[in-house]
């Protein structure tokens, strides 16, 4: 697994200019770690759940994904596909600690996928 990832501060809106912090995620697996996420079965399963950047972001999140608490799903599959990903913050302190939270997040995965690859038995003498 190759994870590259970076914070970039951008501007928003026409009229008002508002600062955000996109935290910027891409990830490539080889194939042996898609055929093991495959059969540990948590393709579907959300890795990590990104805050809302403002409180438009979190009202629509909210009506989206009510069971969420306003908070945005991001599942195993949408960093399978190998596309990059931003997940927007409106401060830097925040989109700093979700590069920690999401650097954490992809360790847990590694691990379920390296517990699989782990040998089931063991032969040995005494």
């Amino acid at each position: 697994m190759k994870v590259t990832m970076g914070i970039e501060e951008t501007s928003k809106g026409l009229l008002f200019s508002k600062k955000v912090f996109n935290l910027n995620l891409s990830v490539a697996f080889e194939n042996s770690e898609l055929s093991a996420i495959e059969q540990v079965g948590v393709k579907g399963h959300i890795l990590y759940m990104a805050p809302p950047a403002d409180d438009k972001a979190a009202s629509r999140y909210a009506e989206i994904w009510p069971e969420h608490g306003g908070k945005l799903p991001i599942h195993v599959n949408q960093i399978m596909k190998g596309k990059p990903l931003t997940i927007s913050y409106s401060t830097l302190q925040e989109a700093q600690q979700g590069m920690d939270d999401v650097k954490g997040c992809l360790r847990n995965l590694k691990a379920a996928i390296e517990a699989l690859d782990a040998p089931r038995s063991d032969n040995f003498e005494l």
